[in-house]
């Protein structure tokens, strides 16, 4: 996106009051540029809230220094818990603020939570298991600390890329838009998504399509989680294996 037609459309639509966005889009492993439109945003006097479920943990995110009213996030992903809890970071500024909105969902309304939360309490029944675990990947986290996961991460992505650019296997995104986590990949000619999948699976290794429209042209690789380089590179091998194979056949 870009910030001077985002800064344009606000100040032709001041009925908008909110602005919100994707930091880590796991379709393509694109990374959108939250801080400049946060900045944007702000000189509008608009909140900006962010989604970075799968980004917080493998993306650098100045979430106090910049101008975001709320971030959500997830157990799973980059903090490698287990899915099924979320949360969101709020500003006490615009919790209050969100006090006086409609209540168009019981569920959905944040300030439920947080008033809960001042009486340490929660208005919902938890999944208490999905909790501990929650906090037990939130220690290992401190534990590696947050820079460190992001430069491991870094690395075993920029290790995938390498090597897939000596097999000839192209990116769908340049480098300076993808993220240290996702990497999308253009299929090899000749070879169908469903029959690398399932090779890479015979091997232990897991892939995932493109959605949409990409379905049936690229294949995307994930580096999060605990994942060593003899992980990465035992996956990097089942790769070569696959497309030796396919291309002999060929």
């Amino acid at each position: 996106p870009d910030p001077e037609q985002l800064r344009l459309a606000l100040r032709q639509h001041p009925e908008v009051h909110v602005v919100a966005m994707v930091h880590h889009e796991t379709t393509t492993g694109l990374i959108n540029p939250v801080k400049d439109i946060a900045d944007v945003v702000d000189s509008q006097n608009r909140a900006f809230l962010v989604d970075s479920v799968s980004g917080l943990g493998g993306e650098p995110l100045d979430i106090a220094g910049s101008h975001m009213y709320m971030v959500a996030g997830t157990a799973g992903k980059c903090i490698q818990g287990f899915p099924g809890m979320s949360f969101v970071l709020v500003r006490k500024g615009f919790m209050e603020r969100m006090k006086s909105y409609p209540k168009r969902s019981w569920y959905l309304h944040l300030p439920h939570y947080y008033e809960s939360d001042q009486v340490a309490s929660m208005p919902f029944t938890p999944a208490v298991q999905v909790a501990y675990a929650f906090n037990e990947a939130l220690d290992e986290l401190l534990e590696e600390g947050v820079a460190n996961r992001i430069q491991r991460y870094k690395k075993a992505s920029a290790r995938i890329r390498q090597r897939m650019k000596e097999l000839g296997v192209k990116p769908f995104l340049p480098a300076d838009h993808q993220s240290n986590t996702i990497t999308c990949f253009h299929l090899p000619n000749g070879l169908a998504y469903q029959t690398l999948h399932d090779r890479l699976k015979e091997q232990g290794y897991v892939i995932y399509a493109g959605q949409g429209q990409l379905e049936s042209t690229v294949f995307r690789v994930a580096n999060m989680g605990a994942l060593s380089p003899q992980d990465i590179e035992g996956f990097l091998a089942a790769f070569q294996k696959v497309l030796e194979a396919t291309t002999v056949r060929a």
